[in-house]
């Protein structure tokens, strides 16, 4: 049985966590969500920070060769490989994608309005100074984000997929369902719906490492039971009027990687 390997590389707070949740629902699906933080913070600590605060950490995965093997692997009954990663996690190291085995992965990206992820993970620090450390770390992960994309467009396929997060939420089943077909596989009718609660399963907990207090930055999508819109534009907006001049700083910034990425993203058609 060939077994099709998938990556979805995004930043933080992008909505990929609820992306990831609807391949959780296919039973023929083993499902990794973001293996590569365990060893990136094993090699990138941010100094005087809680790591449990922004790392989720599959604990059995702690090196980048522990990753490649599991995401190489085979598993009883599973025939797609479906891995949800930070693009920073792999910063450096993008050449482990040409590896053998690595190589023939099909690799995707999800991209979000910056005023929106920005202020998402502005809000969920404890305090300005976490998140600005957090911030000069390089852990917002937008600058990555376009380097893989560009890396993976220059060395393995011309037209990477990208995936607008409002399209998403926007219209759920059609840009997933055109996602599928962009990348071989098939649309599953239940896909964006699933019972609320139902993905804090064991395994999930594991691969965030089984820290109560990472699974704080899931806790939306933990409770949803699917894709849907949350937080209106304008009320976004109105709320980062009030964050400190850092964070409308990092917006402005991250809205030039954004508008690049976005030229291409996935456009249903009529």
């Amino acid at each position: 049985m060939t077994t099709k390997k998938i990556f979805l590389w995004t930043a933080p707070r992008c909505v990929s966590t609820a992306f990831e949740f609807s391949f959780r629902t296919l039973p023929n699906a083993m499902v990794f969500h973001e293996p590569y933080n365990a060893p990136y913070y094993a090699e990138n600590p941010v100094k005087d920070i809680d790591m449990d605060e922004i790392n989720s950490a599959t604990t059995k995965m702690s090196t980048y060769k522990d990753v490649e093997d599991a995401l190489l692997r085979t598993y009883s009954g599973k025939n797609l490989i479906f891995t949800k990663c930070l693009a920073y996690t792999l910063s450096g190291k993008f050449d482990t994608l040409l590896k053998d085995g690595m190589k023939d992965s099909v690799h995707t990206f999800l991209i979000r309005d910056p005023t929106k992820a920005v202020a998402s993970s502005f809000r969920n620090f404890s305090s300005p100074e976490a998140w600005s450390k957090v911030r000069h770390n390089g852990d917002l992960g937008f600058h990555q984000l376009r380097d893989l994309y560009n890396f993976v467009k220059e060395n393995i396929t011309p037209n990477p997929i990208v995936v607008d997060a409002d399209d998403l939420l926007e219209n759920p089943e059609g840009i997933l369902n055109a996602y599928c077909k962009e990348v071989g596989i098939e649309f599953k009718e239940g896909m964006t719906r699933w019972e609320s609660g139902s993905m804090k399963t064991k395994e999930f907990i594991e691969q965030k490492g089984g820290h109560a207090e990472s699974l704080k930055w899931q806790e939306n999508a933990l409770q949803s039971s699917g894709i849907s819109k949350s937080v209106a534009h304008s009320d976004v907006l109105q709320e980062v009027e009030s964050f400190p001049d850092e964070v409308k700083q990092c917006i402005k910034e991250f809205r030039v990687v954004y508008d690049e990425m976005y030229k291409f993203r996935l456009v249903l058609r009529d």
